[in-house]
């Protein structure tokens, strides 16, 4: 929601000043607010009442082949609607918007995460978690490959932006809830955090992955296609998880 904020301030001030108003907000607003009221006492009551984790217990999941597919499938989907969305400026600007309705188009990226995130407990009350995943990879990589093929027009490939974000939106929920909904909630947290380490990864990873497979293959809408390709390896995978 602030893409559009800071294109007008790079517009007036240049990128260096928009870096220091920017900066400066920082400092006298977020640093005063977590130096004065972030509490950094924590309550020792989790963890006395924490059972022991038992790493067989745990094994037993992590390394099941239904577990490591899955995983690989929700790493590839986190890289590839990372590496899209995140970059939909230039990608946007390639297809001959302005640099100030492609930042708009960020945005509502943005709020299209949010209505995918509102929408997605219902979806979830309707549908098995094999059928969700598979659906909600299959609606990505649909957006993806047009966003890759069609060149406009810009309120149609707004649109397909926006339909990205709510994927994107409903795949965050999707990778909180894939262990409890399929192997319960016993030693969730330990199964999770194996289970989310690769996503963590590249999701870090793909705002640079994509710029950079961008310039190998000569533009964004190649890096587009080939993301695209990549969710719909993704959707095969999830078919067996």
């Amino acid at each position: 929601m602030f893409a559009p904020l800071v294109v007008a301030l790079i517009d007036g001030l240049g990128w260096r000043g928009g870096y220091v108003v920017m900066a400066g907000i920082l400092a006298a607003i977020t640093v005063p607010l977590h130096a004065l009221f972030l509490n950094g006492r924590w309550s020792d009551d989790a963890g006395s009442q924490s059972a022991a984790v038992s790493k067989a217990e745990v094994r037993q999941v992590t390394r099941t082949p239904k577990f490591i597919i899955l995983q690989i499938a929700m790493a590839m989907a986190t890289f590839t609607l990372f590496a899209v969305t995140i970059n939909i400026i230039p990608l946007f600007l390639q297809r001959g918007m302005d640099y100030s309705l492609a930042a708009v188009a960020l945005g509502l990226i943005g709020a299209g995460q949010v209505v995918g995130r509102i929408g997605y407990p219902q979806f979830a009350r309707a549908t098995s978690a094999r059928t969700r995943t598979v659906t909600i990879f299959a609606i990505g990589a649909v957006s993806l490959l047009t966003l890759a093929l069609v060149p406009g027009p810009a309120w149609l490939l707004i649109v397909v932006a926006v339909l990205a974000g709510a994927v994107r939106g409903c795949h965050t929920l999707l990778q909180a809830t894939a262990v409890s909904d399929r192997w319960g909630t016993k030693n969730f947290g330990t199964i999770n955090a194996v289970f989310t380490a690769p996503m963590t990864f590249v999701g870090a990873f793909a705002p640079v992955a994509g710029p950079a497979l961008a310039g190998l293959l000569g533009g964004y809408p190649a890096m587009a296609m080939v993301m695209a390709v990549l969710l719909i390896g993704a959707v095969g995978l999830t078919t067996r998880s």
